[in-house]
């Protein structure tokens, strides 16, 4: 699993550098806390370039999350538009709508399924090459037919 991890992480990178006008990142330690339909937590691994289409930037990640008897591994993959908002304290803000595969094990049972999410990300500055981003997340799974809401958080650092 973690040469998985490393592998994805790489091609991200060096899809990103190949193709990014502004700076490639990594949020390493991202979690999310889900609040409906049920209490669920999860962390994963992002990693991401900004303005690889004119504005747009890509992201792609790798989540595993716990939570109800179950484990679930998931790919996605983000575009993100940033808002051109005059803010303090050099807060950026943007929006999102990625593209997710679940692959899901509840109590001996295994599924796949795909999604559809978007977002609202917030960027607060911390030092140097850290910030910290709070992303309210919409998200709808087709096979499911379910819909959840959740807050994802945590750390991003600016690699180049």
């Amino acid at each position: 699993m973690l040469r998985l991890k490393t592998l994805v992480l790489a091609a991200l990178l060096a899809f990103g550098a190949a193709f990014a006008q502004g700076r490639l990142y990594g949020e390493a330690l991202g979690g999310e806390l889900a609040l409906a339909p049920n209490f669920e937590l999860s962390l994963g691994v992002q990693a991401g370039a900004e303005e690889v289409l004119g504005p747009v930037g890509l992201r792609g990640g790798l989540s595993v999350l716990a939570g109800n008897n179950a484990t679930l591994l998931g790919f996605a993959v983000d575009a993100l538009y940033p808002l051109p908002l005059e803010l303090a304290q050099n807060l950026k803000v943007d929006v999102g709508l990625g593209l997710g595969l679940t692959f899901a094990s509840v109590g001996g049972a295994s599924s796949t399924d795909f999604g559809i999410r978007g977002l609202i990300g917030l960027e607060v500055p911390v030092q140097g090459a850290l910030a910290l981003r709070l992303e309210p997340t919409f998200t709808y799974l087709f096979d499911a037919q379910q819909a959840t809401f959740g807050i994802q958080f945590g750390p991003r650092v600016y690699l180049k």
